[in-house]
């Protein structure tokens, strides 16, 4: 997208995972769906949740000892296989990469397109993921996506999102 915006020689985009929503919110979202998938109550998804804002609020303030503790905890749960995917070392190299696109808003990138733009999610994509499909990131960002073109392109936009 990013290199379409920047090219005289891209007749057009198709964007079919609709990632107009930062990092941290996708990711979110997957840890939700992730832990759904796992079997876990809706106050165990809550505590996973928990621990992934812990995350986030590392990413930003530098306080380990609070997140580290909350991981501590939660890896003696029962749901501390999935917590355990969750680093454990503030030297580790994910952090860096975490740092760097937690907050890129992809937005701003997408409306420098002035070429025709296609959104699509099809069945199939939703078919992928049918535990608690509807939160798919693409379910957000799409209309985020749509709403926003719509104000700034001046070109044909189709937004194509399945049946439910």
């Amino acid at each position: 997208m990013l290199a379409a915006a920047r090219s005289d020689h891209v007749a057009f985009v198709i964007n079919i995972s609709g990632a107009s929503v930062s990092f941290a919110e996708q990711t979110f979202t997957e840890m939700g769906n992730t832990a759904r998938q796992q079997g876990l109550s809706n106050k165990q998804v809550g505590e996973v949740l928990e621990l992934n804002r812990a995350a986030a609020e590392y990413l930003v303030t530098g306080n380990w000892e609070k997140y580290a503790r909350q991981r501590e905890r939660a890896l003696k749960s029962e749901w501390g296989k999935l917590a355990a995917g969750f680093p454990g070392s503030p030297d580790l190299a994910i952090w860096t990469f975490l740092r760097g696109v937690a907050a890129y808003d992809p937005l701003p990138c997408w409306i420098q397109l002035t070429e025709p733009l296609k959104l699509s999610q099809s069945p199939k994509m939703r078919q992928a993921w049918p535990v608690q499909s509807s939160r798919l990131p693409c379910k957000n960002d799409m209309p985020r996506a749509s709403s926003a073109f719509e104000s700034f392109f001046p070109v044909a936009l189709w937004y194509v999102y399945g049946l439910e």
